[in-house]
């Protein structure tokens, strides 16, 4: 996702507190904790030291300082909440509980995929603002390169979702972001797998929607870089899983170009080429290259194979 706009509107939404009456002592014990602060420490910290998401604890991968609303009252001791529905946050646990009793938000959009218990949704950067300011801004802590978190319009976000077992309520579990316009056929932007979530194959689930997106746009997909080494291995393993599942179904000795397979799995051809490269398959024989799968000691993983029942949109 490209990085944010220099220029930023106005801020995500916040969860805010009606204004408490006249009285407002502090206690003993929060008075004997200023008082022994250290001459140092005279203003709170601003880096978020922990995120929490519904009842999950997690620590930032990326250090970024808090929203600047959630440090004027000069209470924020580094932990920042979100609701797990519809991603508002404070750094007021008071504020989060009061919420999380009368949140009643939905996951907002249209479903596209459904496969079991999950779910994903197609929702508009320009419509669902608020709700994809506040995703963004929770991502930035995940994720080390394009993000943005106030300039969401010119974006689409599809969003995994599974049912909370306690309140059967639908949480979002990953996404990933895919510009509306891309010059380049970008076909995602950024992606991230909630960290609680992790282990469990959304992102390969994710990566291959992108894909499928790209099959029903008629467009060779790629993802935009700069990809993280986190990144990079995950699509290595998807375009060798995908080439290797479509180069099995060839009759032996079929001549092909990495533009043929390109066609047919929708994975742009330099793409094609990176991932041959990585399996080591492509080997010289006299004047002529050929493709020796055996060299590939892998095999085909399921995770990248979509339910055809399960996808809602028609193709173009």
């Amino acid at each position: 996702m490209p990085p944010a706009s220099k220029k930023r509107p106005a801020p995500a939404a916040s969860i805010k507190k009606p204004a408490k009456k006249a009285k407002n002592e502090r206690s003993p014990a929060a008075s004997s904790q200023r008082s022994t602060r250290s001459p140092g420490a005279g203003s709170p910290p601003k880096k978020v030291m922990t995120v929490t998401l519904g009842d999950k604890v997690m620590t930032p991968w990326h250090n970024y300082e808090s929203p600047k609303e959630t440090v004027q009252d000069g209470a924020f001791d580094g932990t920042l909440y979100f609701c797990e529905y519809c991603f508002k946050y404070t750094s007021d646990i008071e504020k989060i509980c009061a919420h999380n009793r009368f949140c009643c938000a939905e996951i907002p959009g249209t479903v596209v995929y459904r496969s079991g218990d999950q779910e994903i949704y197609e929702v508009d950067g320009g419509e669902d603002t608020l709700f994809c300011q506040n995703l963004c801004l929770f991502a930035r802590f995940f994720l080390d390169t394009k993000s943005v978190v106030y300039e969401t319009a010119g974006f689409r976000f599809y969003l995994s979702t599974s049912l909370n077992p306690h309140t059967h309520r639908r949480r979002v579990t990953g996404f990933f972001s895919k510009e509306k316009k891309s010059w380049d056929d970008y076909n995602l932007a950024c992606i991230l797998v909630l960290p609680p979530y992790h282990r469990q194959g959304l992102g390969k689930t994710l990566v291959a929607f992108s894909y499928e997106l790209s099959r029903r746009e008629k467009k060779m997909g790629s993802p935009e870089r700069p990809l993280s080494d986190l990144g990079l291995r995950g699509y290595q393993s998807y375009w060798a899983s995908t080439i290797l599942s479509y180069l099995s179904r060839l009759p032996i000795g079929t001549a092909i170009t990495a533009n043929d397979i390109s066609e047919a799995t929708y994975i742009v051809a330099d793409d094609v080429r990176e991932a041959l490269a990585y399996m080591d398959v492509v080997v010289q024989q006299g004047n002529r290259k050929v493709i020796c799968l055996d060299r590939w000691k892998r095999v085909v993983d399921p995770a990248y194979e979509l339910d055809p029942q399960g996808i809602l949109i028609p193709l173009d």
